[in-house]
Formats: structure tokens, sequence, C-alpha cells
């Protein structure tokens, strides 16, 4: 399944905080995306070209998802614009000896678009 078809999500920047502290800054292009993980047990992972699936679910809301094979994790974000919230979902290291998983939300601080 393949849905990205231009959305609202394209060249975009976004830098956002879960209630644990820890900072993502996701970079979306059309064809692949891009973070950088700040605090916790991902602190310092960046990781870039990864292929995504994003669906826009109503206006300035998308469901998006990737599969890093090399990392074995899998991670669903619901990225909400107008009220500036993330929703996560990811299994981490899932065939290592200590997976882990995260469910929490963040916020949006920061929102650009990709130069």
């Amino acid at each position: 399944m393949h849905v990205n078809d231009i959305h609202g999500l394209a060249n975009k920047v976004l830098k956002y905080t879960y209630t644990s502290g820890d900072s993502v800054v996701l970079t979306i292009e059309p064809a692949s995306l891009s973070f950088a993980w700040f605090g916790g047990q991902l602190d310092g992972t960046r990781i870039e070209g990864l292929n995504y699936i994003c669906k826009e679910t109503r206006e300035a809301q998308f469901l998006i998802n990737w599969h890093n094979k090399n990392a074995n994790s899998f991670v669903t974000l619901l990225i909400d614009l107008e009220e500036k919230k993330v929703y996560g979902s990811a299994i981490v290291e899932y065939l290592s000896d200590n997976p882990f998983e995260i469910f929490d939300e963040a916020n949006i601080t920061q929102l650009s678009e990709l130069k």
C-alpha cells in the first residue's frame, strides 16, 4: 500500500516534545523522511532516507508510518497540525534482547517548510 501522493506534510520539518521530555526533529520530504532524537533511550539517534506511508485523515491531520528494517523498529504517528499534537506508537529494536515500546503524545513546538 502506497498512499504518498502529494500531501500536506510533504516538505515540512516538525519539532515535537513528548511528555517524557524527549524531543524529535522530523523532516518529511515527498518520498522519504529523516529524524533526529534528543533525550531518553534513543538520544542521539539520527536516521535518514526512510520510506514512509502517509494519509490525510481529515484536514490538517495525518497518519504516517515507517518500518526501519535496519534498526528493527516500526513507528506510527498521528500528526495533528491544527491541535499542534503528535500521537506516537512504536516498537523499537524488536529483534534485540531489549526491545521497547513507545506510546506517548507530544506537543509540536516548531513547524517549518523544508528549504
